[in-house]
C-alpha cells in the first residue's frame, strides 16, 4: 500500500470537466444503460427538478463489460444518490458541480477523456479505492492522457447543482475479488457519450440478403417440381384412351342351297323369316304354271274364311244335307273320278266340320255346299271372288276356274303356292285343322288325313292334290315342317314346300317320296354352323406408353344360315386402360335372317396403366396437345 499511496500522491489534482446540461427539450428523454444481467427497470420522471449531468466519458468496451457482470454502472436518476448506495453499498459524497466556461473558446466535447481523480478531502486509503493507477489498468492503458489548460479549470458557484462522487466497499474483506475490482466505482467506469441501448438496436442485424437470392429460386423450383409430380401422377388419361384398330375377319356366309329337286316337275321351297323362294329353275328349265287339282282347294278355304271367319276351336253355323246333297257327292266321285265323302241325310254338319272335310278328306261337295251357301248358288260369282282375292294378295301366276280344283285349268307356280302355304298356315284355323290326323263326322264316318307326310317328324300339315287322267297325270303335295335345331334355344324354322307335276307313286316310289327327300335336305342345311371360330381377334388396342392386347372371341359362334345368306356382325366393346387379361370388354352378335348369336369378347393380353415416367416426361399428351 505504501507505493501505490506514493504514487498516487505523485497524481496532480485536476479539477473534473463537466459537460454542461443539455438543453430543456432534450432533458425528458432519458436513455436507459442495460446491462447483460438483472437491470432495473427504469423509473418515471417525477416532477421536474434539475438533470442529473455527466461529463464525456471514454467508451471502454472491456471495462463496460466488467462493470456491467458486478451490476456496477451508475444510471440517470432522479434520485441518484439512493440508486448508487443501493447498487454500490457505499456512501456518497456530494462536491460542487461547476459551471461552464464563459470564455472565448468551447470545452472539449469530442474525444476520449480521462478519468481524473478528485480530492475529496478523505484519507490517502480511501483515495486508493476510489482511483486506479492508469499504468497498471490494462483497460485503460490505450486511452490517451488529456491536456487541460488553466482557462478550462473552473469552480462551481454554491447554488450549482452537485455531482455525486461515489466509492466502493467491500462486503467481503477477505474476498481477493473485491479487493482487486475496488477500483471499479461509478465515475471509473464511463458509459460514454451515448447511452448503452438493447444490443439488437446498438448492432443492426445483418440482413444475409444473399440466402434469400440463392434459396428462393432453390425452394420455388423445387414446389414447382412437386405440383407438376403430384399433378401429373394423378391427370385422368381422357386425352390419351386407348387406341382401337378394327381386325380383318371373314364375315361368315351359308353355301348356296342344293337341293335334291325331282328329275321331273318342279318344286320350290320357302324357309319362314328367309324370304326368297328357292326354286328348282334351272335356265334351261325355267318354271311354269302347272294345274294345282285339289291344292285349289286351299285357295277354297282361304276365300271361305276371308268371307266367313272362323275362330280356332269354333264350330261355326250348321248346315242341313238331304238326299240331294248325297246324289251330288255320288256323282263327283263315279262321273268325275273327284275326291267326295257321304253326308249325313237329314242331318247337319257344321262349318268347321265342312273345313275339314275339304283340307282333311278333300271333299270337293263340302267346298261346293259351303259356296253356294256363302255366293247363293253363284258359282261364277265366287271365281270373281276368289280371282280377286288372288291379285290382292299378290299372286298373279295363280288362275281358277271352279272351287274343287278338278279342272286342269287351275294353274299356279310352285312359287305362288308356296307362299299360298305360308298364308294359309298363318290363320290358326286352318293350322290346327291339317294338323290333325282324323277325325269323326256324321255321314262319313271317320276321315283320316290325305297327307302322306303327316305323323312324320316335324310334318304339321298341309294338303295333297293329283289329277290322274287319260291326258294329265299330276301329283302335287304341298307341305309345313317345323325343322328342329340342334341349339336348343333356337325355335324351330318353319319350312314350306310344294312339288308339282309328279307321276303316278309307285311302290318304289310311294306318293310324296319328292318332297320327303327335299324336305330332308332343307333340314340338313338350317343346322348352326361355325359362324366365327373361337380367338377370332376382332381388334387390337394399343397405348401411346406401348401398352397391346387383342380383343378375341371368347367362344365359337354357331349360326343357322341359309342359301347363300351372309351374315351381319355387330361389334361393341369398350376398353379401359388397366383392364387385365381374361377380362369381358364386350360381345359379338351374329345376326341373319333365321338366327341370332352373341359371343363374349375378351381382353389377351393386359392393358397397364403408364408409370409415373412415362406420365411425367408426356405431360402434353396428358394435356390433350401431344400428337
Amino acid at each position: 500500500m505504501g507505493s501505490d499511496d506514493s504514487e498516487r500522491d505523485d497524481v496532480p489534482q485536476q479539477d473534473v470537466p463537466v459537460t454542461p446540461p443539455p438543453p430543456p427539450e432534450e432533458q425528458d428523454a432519458v436513455p436507459t444503460i442495460t446491462g447483460l444481467f438483472d437491470a432495473p427497470d427504469v423509473d418515471e420522471p417525477a416532477e421536474p427538478e434539475p438533470v442529473f449531468t455527466d461529463p464525456p466519458q471514454p467508451d471502454t468496451d472491456s471495462v463496460r463489460i466488467l462493470a456491467e457482470m458486478f451490476q456496477g454502472f451508475r444510471r440517470r436518476s432522479a434520485n441518484p444518490q439512493h440508486e448508487l448506495q443501493q447498487i454500490l453499498g457505499t456512501a456518497t459524497q456530494s462536491v460542487a458541480t461547476i459551471d461552464p466556461p464563459t470564455g472565448s473558446e468551447p470545452p472539449p466535447t469530442a474525444g476520449q477523456i480521462p478519468i481524473i481523480p478528485v480530492d475529496d478531502g478523505t484519507d490517502d486509503e480511501n483515495d486508493a479505492e476510489d482511483v486506479d493507477d492508469a499504468s497498471n489498468d490494462e483497460a485503460l492503458a490505450w486511452l490517451p492522457a488529456p491536456t487541460t489548460t488553466a482557462e478550462e479549470t473552473y469552480v462551481a458557484p454554491e447554488d450549482a447543482p452537485q455531482t455525486v462522487k461515489t466509492a466502493y466497499v467491500p462486503r467481503d474483506g477477505g474476498n481477493q475479488t473485491e479487493q482487486a475490482l475496488a477500483w471499479l466505482t461509478a465515475e471509473n467506469v464511463p458509459t460514454g457519450q451515448t447511452p448503452v441501448i438493447a444490443a439488437p438496436a446498438l448492432v443492426p442485424r445483418r440482413r444475409h440478403r444473399w440466402v434469400a437470392a440463392v434459396f428462393a429460386p432453390i425452394l420455388t423450383a423445387i414446389a414447382l417440381a412437386v405440383v407438376y409430380v403430384v399433378a401429373f401422377a394423378v391427370w385422368p388419361l381422357s386425352n390419351v384412351a386407348p387406341t382401337i384398330a378394327e381386325a380383318e375377319y371373314s364375315t361368315p356366309v351359308a353355301p348356296a342351297a342344293d337341293l335334291p329337286w325331282p328329275e321331273t316337275g318342279q318344286g320350290a321351297i320357302l324357309v319362314d323369316g328367309a324370304g326368297d323362294v328357292v326354286t328348282s329353275a334351272t335356265d334351261d328349265a325355267p318354271t311354269a304354271r302347272g294345274p294345282m287339282a285339289s291344292l285349289t282347294k286351299v285357295i277354297t278355304v282361304l276365300v271361305l274364311l276371308d268371307r266367313q271367319p272362323l275362330e280356332p276351336g269354333a264350330d261355326g253355323p250348321s248346315y242341313d244335307f238331304g238326299y240331294l246333297d248325297q246324289q251330288q257327292a255320288q256323282t263327283l266321285r263315279w262321273l268325275n273320278n273327284e275326291s267326295a265323302l257321304d253326308v249325313p241325310i237329314g242331318g247337319t254338319l257344321t262349318y268347321r266340320q265342312l273345313l275339314e272335310g275339304i283340307l282333311m278328306g278333300s271333299a270337293g261337295n263340302f267346298a261346293n255346299k259351303l259356296v253356294d251357301e256363302l255366293w247363293e248358288g253363284d258359282r261364277d260369282a265366287y271365281v270373281d271372288d276368289a280371282l280377286a282375292w288372288l291379285q290382292d294378295n299378290g299372286f298373279f301366276d295363280t288362275l281358277i276356274v271352279d272351287a274343287t280344283g278338278i279342272s286342269p285349268d287351275n294353274q299356279s307356280t310352285p312359287e305362288d303356292l308356296v307362299k299360298i302355304a305360308e298364308l294359309a298356315m298363318q290363320n290358326p284355323t286352318i293350322a290346327e285343322i291339317v294338323a290333325q290326323d282324323e277325325v269323326d263326322m256324321p255321314g262319313a264316318g271317320e276321315v283320316e288325313n290325305s297327307n302322306p307326310l303327316l305323323g312324320e317328324d316335324g310334318i304339321a300339315g298341309i294338303k295333297t292334290g293329283h289329277l290322274d287322267e287319260w291326258n294329265v297325270v299330276s301329283y302335287n303335295l304341298m307341305a309345313a315342317k317345323d325343322i328342329e335345331s340342334d341349339d336348343d334355344e333356337v325355335d324351330p324354322i318353319r319350312v314350306y314346300s310344294v312339288v308339282m307335276g309328279q307321276p303316278t307313286p309307285t311302290e318304289e316310289r310311294p306318293y310324296g317320296a319328292e318332297s320327303r327327300e327335299v324336305l330332308d335336305a332343307v333340314t340338313e342345311r338350317l343346322q348352326p354352323v361355325d359362324a366365327m371360330a373361337e380367338q377370332t381377334i376382332l381388334g387390337t388396342v394399343t397405348t401411346p406408353w406401348g401398352g397391346r392386347a387383342d380383343i378375341v372371341a371368347d367362344d365359337t359362334a354357331s349360326l343357322i344360315l341359309w342359301n347363300g345368306e351372309e351374315a351381319d356382325v355387330d361389334i361393341d366393346f369398350t376398353v379401359k386402360t388397366g383392364d387385365t387379361e381374361g377380362k369381358t370388354v364386350g360381345s359379338v352378335t351374329i345376326t341373319s335372317a333365321l338366327d341370332s348369336t352373341e359371343v363374349e369378347l375378351v381382353m389377351t393380353d393386359d392393358l397397364p396403366r403408364p408409370s409415373i415416367g412415362w406420365r411425367l416426361t408426356h405431360p402434353l399428351e396428358l394435356l390433350g396437345f401431344g400428337a
